[in-house]
């Protein structure tokens, strides 16, 4: 049971570190090799001189540096710096870059190393490491050097002059570590090779004396074909495409209006008065008063033609109506009607006819 129980609990553990169905990034594991290469002396010097004469170049022979090596070396002179840093000054300094560009770009660098090996067959000078009392430093022995990062970049070449050399940024400085066996120095430069290949400009590394250094020296390496580097990286895992996402189709029923009124948000900008036009002034134009003509019934002094034209034509028209209007009845017989004194109409018989007289009704006695 106990084993069962010591089973089940490392496979969880595993499980929680390597989730199933997703294996670790493989990582690969390259030499580089190196693109530049170049090393500056303070002596050699290159221009002309105030005549306009070429000044004529120091020759490798009296460096002590043959064709196809590298060197570094310090006489045991100083130099302030700008920040006002006191820094042991150079006679020789090494430079080189490698070519990185094959590694993908977002990829993790793992390491990054580099050696660069003493030549056995050029002389090296350096003093003797000497026993001092344990409270002393030691001095002597095989210096120590440091890689630095150069402001600018450099071109191959060998013994330039020391003008050109790019100027070196030691504030995050490598230093490196010497191996007595393989006679070199060993250099990790992960961090830098880190920073090229998220893009930083890759000028390379230049090598130099400590800044603290002391006694003088002169070391002079293999050639840049020697100089060993390797680099190991994990590669950038490939995005996997989003798979769109599709929105199910919701059909909200319609709301009723609630309200007429229209919501306006406070951000909504105030509209501004827009300036106006001043008013037009119309000018009225003066009104010419015509003279009227003077009414002809005023002007005379009598009545005129037509006013007792149309008298006599009305006066003329009343008595014809009257005429008209008249018995027919006496007009033709030429008798006359006379009224009863009680109101009613004699009948008038005419001549020779004989008159129908009716008794009057006896008045009835109740």
């Amino acid at each position: 049971m106990r084993t069962a129980y010591r089973v089940l609990s490392t496979a969880v553990a595993v499980g929680a570190i390597f989730p199933f169905g997703a294996l670790p990034a493989h990582a690969d594991t390259a030499p580089v090799k190196v693109e530049y290469s170049s090393w500056f002396w303070s002596a050699q010097t290159t221009g002309q001189t105030v005549e306009g004469y070429p000044v004529p170049s120091v020759p490798l022979g009296p460096s002590g540096v043959t064709e196809n090596q590298l060197a570094v070396a310090y006489k045991g002179e100083t130099e302030t710096r700008p920040d006002g840093e006191t820094w042991a000054k150079s006679d020789k300094e090494t430079f080189l870059m490698w070519d990185i560009y094959f590694v993908p770009e977002g990829s993790f660098v793992d390491s990054f190393t580099f050696s660069i090996t003493l030549d056995e067959t050029a002389q090296q000078l350096y003093v003797p490491q000497r026993v001092e009392p344990p409270a002393q430093p030691a001095h002597g022995g095989v210096p120590p050097l440091i890689a630095c990062y150069p402001s600018i970049g450099f071109g191959p070449g060998a013994g330039e002059a020391w003008a050109a050399k790019p100027d070196l940024d030691c504030t995050d400085r490598i230093e490196g570590a010497w191996d007595e066996a393989t006679k070199s120095y060993t250099f990790n430069a992960t961090v830098q090779a880190q920073d090229w290949i998220d893009g930083k400009d890759n000028y390379g590394l230049g090598i130099r004396p400590a800044t603290d250094q002391q006694d003088p020296f002169q070391l002079v390496f293999k050639g840049a074909a020697d100089v060993k580097a390797t680099i190991e990286y994990t590669p950038a895992e490939p995005e996997e495409p989003e798979e769109p996402i599709v929105e199910p189709d919701v059909v909200l029923p319609p709301v009723p209006p609630t309200d007429t009124s229209v919501f306006v948000p406070d951000t909504q900008p105030v509209p501004q008065p827009q300036p106006q036009p001043a008013p037009e002034v119309r000018v009225q134009e003066p009104v010419q008063v015509q003279p009227v003509a003077a009414s002809p019934l005023k002007a005379s002094r009598g009545l005129t033609p037509v006013f007792w034209f149309a008298m006599i034509s009305g006066v003329l028209l009343i008595g014809t109506a009257s005429l008209i209007l008249g018995d027919p009845l006496e007009a033709a017989t030429g008798s006359r009607n006379r009224i009863r004194p009680n109101g009613r109409h004699r009948l008038t018989v005419p001549a020779g006819a004989t008159a129908r007289v009716t008794p009057s009704p006896r008045p009835r006695t109740v």
